[in-house]
């Protein structure tokens, strides 16, 4: 399950009229909750309201298996996204030596923005951030050893 498929999951919940979602799909977990607020004695919870929802079902072509780490959203899309390393290798910050990071702590980043290269067997690959978010933790240091994926930095989703 990629990011894109998680978004529209995550949209369709918005939509729907449900309190909270929970998926665990191969070895992805997604649980939503839209209740912001402790529920006090006095309020009576929708069961006792005699509301009452349909299980909402996954759409047939997100139903594929596909390997990934797991993903909690937490109300509202406030948790981070984690970006892993897409292969074992180098990790290098850098197109260059001495050059600038090629992103830092606080930078916006879109799907296609390049935030860091992985050396795999003399070859390069640059890691994609694969979201639409703020940069909040940068994991790794330069030239460090990482593996299949390893976190290397968290994002705070917008646009979700």
């Amino acid at each position: 399950m990629n990011t894109s498929e998680l978004k529209e999951i995550i949209q369709i919940v918005i939509q729907a009229p449900i309190e909270q979602f929970s998926l665990e799909y191969e070895t992805v977990k997604l649980s939503i909750s839209k209740r912001s607020l402790p529920v006090s004695s006095k309020e009576s919870l929708p069961s006792e309201a005699g509301y009452h929802s349909e299980p909402l079902m996954v759409p047939q072509h997100l139903e594929r298996e596909t390997q990934v780490g797991t993903i909690a959203a937490e109300p509202l899309g406030a948790a981070p996204i984690e970006i892993a390393s897409p292969a074992v290798g180098i990790f290098y910050s850098s197109a260059e030596p001495g050059e600038e990071p090629l992103i830092r702590v606080g930078d916006s980043v879109t799907e296609t923005t390049v935030v860091g290269i992985v050396e795999a067997m003399k070859l390069f690959n640059e890691i994609q951030a694969g979201i639409n978010g703020v940069i909040t933790e940068i994991l790794i240091e330069s030239g460090q050893l990482v593996q299949y994926d390893q976190p290397l930095f968290l994002v705070k989703p917008v646009g979700v």
